[in-house]
Formats: C-alpha cells, sequence, structure tokens
C-alpha cells in the first residue's frame, strides 16, 4: 500500500475520536521538571536527561492541577476484566487517574473514558479502537516506526509487546501505551492523525501532566495550553442528563514539578 494511500487509510479506519466510536453504537454522545522532552517520528525520543520525579510523584502533582479524585465509578472488578481481556496489567498510575476523574473531558478536548460505566465506556472503546488499528496495513518504511523501540517485526495493538490504545481526542489523537524491547517501564506513543507516530518515555501521569502544562506532547508543535485552571465537562450517562462545565484549583498554588526539584 503507498503511503498516501495507508494515511488515507489510517485517517478513514481509525476510532481515536471517542465520539465516532460511540456514534457508530448508537451511544449518545506550570512549571515542569527541569529537562527537555523533544518528541521524534523516527523511532528514537532524544534530549531527555533523567528527571527527579516518578510516575506517583507526577500522579500527585497532577491532582494538585486537576483537583481532589471521585471515587464514583472506582471498581477493581472492571479493571481486572479489561486487563484479563488485554493479557496485562495497565499502570497504576493511568488507573488512578481515570478512576478519579473519569469519565470527563479535560480542555475541551480530551477524553478520559472508565472501563465501568455503560456510556463513554473504556473497554468497549479500547476494544473496537483495537480492532480498527488492527486492519490497517503498515508501511515498511513508516514514519515514526514504533517496531524498533518495541523490538518486534510486526505493529500490533492491544498485547503486551504493541501499542494499547489508553484516550483519545477531538482533534484526531490517540494515546497509546507501549513497553520497549529493553523490558522498560511503560512509555507512551501518540498517533495524531497522519500516520506518524510519536515516542515519549515517560509514565502516563507525566505525559499528562505535561499536556495540560503546553508542553509539545502530541508531536511536534502540537501544545494545546489553556491558561488559568483546566476545565472539566462531564460526559452524561443518559441522553437526558445535562452536560455541566466546572474547572479545577488554581494552578498557582499547586505544587509544581520544578518548584519540588533542587
Amino acid at each position: 500500500m503507498a503511503v498516501e494511500a495507508r494515511e488515507m487509510e489510517v485517517r478513514r479506519r481509525k476510532s481515536a475520536r471517542p465520539t465516532d466510536v460511540f456514534k457508530m453504537n448508537d451511544h449518545v454522545l506550570p512549571s515542569l521538571p527541569q529537562r527537555q522532552l523533544e518528541p521524534k517520528n523516527c523511532g528514537i525520543q532524544a534530549g531527555l536527561a533523567p528527571g527527579h520525579w516518578d510516575a506517583a510523584d507526577f500522579l500527585e502533582a497532577l491532582v494538585g492541577v486537576l483537583g481532589e479524585p471521585s471515587t464514583l465509578h472506582a471498581s477493581p472488578q472492571a479493571w481486572q476484566d479489561l486487563e484479563r481481556e488485554l493479557g496485562f496489567e495497565l499502570p497504576e498510575d493511568y488507573k488512578s487517574i481515570i478512576d478519579g476523574y473519569a469519565p470527563v473531558r479535560l480542555n475541551a478536548h480530551l477524553y478520559l473514558l472508565h472501563p465501568a460505566t455503560h456510556r463513554w465506556n473504556l473497554v468497549q472503546w479500547v476494544r473496537e479502537t483495537v480492532a480498527v488499528w488492527s486492519d490497517v496495513e503498515w508501511d515498511d518504511e513508516l514514519e515514526g516506526d514504533p517496531r524498533p523501540i518495541l523490538g518486534v517485526d510486526e505493529i500490533r495493538f492491544g498485547v503486551a509487546r504493541g501499542l494499547t490504545p489508553l484516550l483519545g481526542s477531538d482533534r484526531g489523537e490517540i494515546v497509546f501505551l507501549a513497553h520497549t524491547a529493553q523490558g522498560a517501564e511503560s512509555s507512551i506513543f501518540v498517533e495524531r492523525g497522519d500516520g506518524e507516530f510519536y515516542y515519549y518515555p515517560v509514565s502516563f501521569a507525566e505525559w499528562l501532566y505535561r499536556h495540560l502544562a503546553g508542553e509539545d506532547m502530541t508531536g511536534p508543535n502540537s501544545s494545546v495550553f489553556y491558561p488559568g485552571p483546566v476545565k472539566f465537562a462531564n460526559l452524561p450517562m443518559s441522553s437526558a442528563d445535562p452536560e455541566t462545565e466546572w474547572f479545577g484549583p488554581d494552578r498557582n498554588s499547586t505544587r509544581t514539578a520544578t518548584s519540588a526539584n533542587p
């Protein structure tokens, strides 16, 4: 398949935006650590110096940015069912963020879905997104080819040595979980609708923290920074439920990564 045809196929087939997936199924639809992240679309992440924070630190910082989490939909059984279907465990920081805030839309474009809700269901979205992306034929020469990083010959989705969708946006982006060939902790690939993958060797909590702070976390020149508190919108659980909006804490009053580093 030619590159142009493949890119058209990706755009046509991809179920990155949660609204598209749910329509298909008749549902209603601050300061950072002192290190530089430079996304590469060549299968290599460069310019990344060791940081002082781990996933737990970024998770704590996210609570400061997003506000105290709610456990309204928290369900260990729902996560166990999803992980059993995938065949591996998902990162604890990701599950904590989803349990604490999903289902919700952040800053008008980023969708967090939950595995235990009937509508905006993460399990359904992951399953259908994996199926759609598994049908795409990938060229041997692919911009940002994840295969060297994953240590595989074939791009697979929803498996331990592949790419697993974590969330999507209404801008056509998908954030994927990945495990490298070196067996390191989980990292992130992002595809933003142009058929190219961008690699970030960070935890999900760090990726989301940096994304909300305005860094380029979905490829070059991709930053989306909203001054002031993070904007939330609930995802209605029925067609009769209204959509409501609210805001997180003042960012100036929250703990920041730079202030915590020596």
